[in-house]
C-alpha cells in the first residue's frame, strides 16, 4: 500500500475478489474437456478487470504513486494479454463444443 499510494482496502478486496476466479481457474484447468461458456466467462473477467484497472487510474479516487501508476498499467496488460491468448485459443479448437485441457 505504501509503495503504491494504493489504499490498503482496496488491495485486499482485490485479493479477496481473486480467491473465486482462483478456484475456477484451477477446477477449469483440471477438467479433461472445458465448457466453452466457462473460458468466456474468465476472459469477460478479465477484461472486465482491465477496464476497471483503468477507470481507477483516471477517476481520481484513488492517488497512486508513480510506482503504483506503473503497477497498474502492467498488471492490467498482462491481464488483457491473458485474455487475448484465451480468445486465441478457443479460435484454435476444432471442436467448438468443448475445449480440452
Amino acid at each position: 500500500s505504501g509503495l503504491l499510494g494504493l489504499p490498503e482496502m482496496l488491495l485486499r478486496v482485490c485479493g479477496l475478489a481473486l480467491l473465486p476466479y482462483a478456484a475456477v481457474l484451477a477446477f477449469a484447468g483440471t477438467r479433461p474437456v472445458i465448457n466453452p461458456m466457462v473460458v468466456w466467462l474468465v476472459i469477460a473477467g478479465n477484461l472486465l478487470w482491465t477496464v476497471a484497472s483503468g477507470v481507477l487510474l483516471v477517476s481520481g479516487w484513488v492517488s497512486p504513486s508513480a510506482l503504483g501508476y506503473v503497477f497498474v498499467i502492467l498488471q492490467a496488460l498482462a491481464v488483457l494479454g491473458f485474455a487475448e491468448f484465451q480468445i486465441i485459443g478457443l479460435r484454435r479448437q476444432r471442436h467448438p463444443m468443448a475445449i480440452v485441457a
